[in-house]
């Protein structure tokens, strides 16, 4: 199975991602304040639930740059083969790189989680469908077609 850096590392920040504390108005600035009120409102259009995955990216990028995905998979213990499929795909308007250093120096990263109706990949065949020099926002196009979106949610997290 291949795996590259940049896959370990997105895998790294969805870890990140189960924490979510709260926070003021104060500790972010005013053009993130409007970011986040965009992606906010993003994650509310549910006139892109049972549609193509093409469709909602179309319009996050008509706002905000796709900088980061990150893949999250299925449990290998519900499934009777042990396979792990990819359900759903973490974005975000800065890369991998950005969010780590966000996140190192206490600020606020903010992602949509976009969950699938149909897992149809297995997380081997969906990591090769990738190159290593792929960016994430190639990464992105490539799988648009395959999947339906389920759900659309507003994420944020904080170093404790």
């Amino acid at each position: 199975m291949k795996t590259s850096n940049s896959f370990i590392l997105n895998i790294i920040i969805l870890l990140l991602l189960s924490s979510t504390p709260a926070y003021t108005q104060s500790q972010i600035g005013a053009a993130e304040q409007d970011t986040v009120a965009v992606m906010q409102d993003l994650a509310a259009m549910k006139q892109y639930i049972g549609k193509p995955l093409r469709q909602f990216v179309a319009v996050y990028e008509s706002i905000l740059p796709l900088r980061f995905m990150g893949a999250g998979t299925t449990s290998p213990w519900i499934h009777p083969q042990g396979k792990a499929f990819v359900n759903d795909i973490t974005i975000s308007y800065c890369d991998v790189y950005e969010l780590s250093r966000r996140y190192n120096t206490g600020q606020m990263n903010y992602y949509l989680t976009i969950t699938f109706q149909n897992p149809v990949l297995e997380e081997s065949s969906f990591e090769n469908l990738f190159t290593d020099t792929m960016s994430d926002r190639e990464k992105v196009d490539k799988i648009a077609d395959l999947y339906i979106v389920k759900n659309i949610s507003f994420y944020r997290n904080l170093k404790k």
